[in-house]
């Protein structure tokens, strides 16, 4: 019982984490993205 509550809470905080998770990745792909064109990466 106790179990599946953690599983489903921790399946939420997942949800959030990987949804904030694609805002920096978006952020990090446009930043990267730039910074490939320099040389040095």
């Amino acid at each position: 019982m106790l179990k599946g509550k953690l599983a489903k809470c921790n399946q939420l905080k997942v949800k959030l984490l990987i949804e904030d998770a694609t805002k920096k990745d978006l952020m990090w792909i446009k930043i990267t993205s730039v910074v490939s064109i320099f040389p040095y990466h």
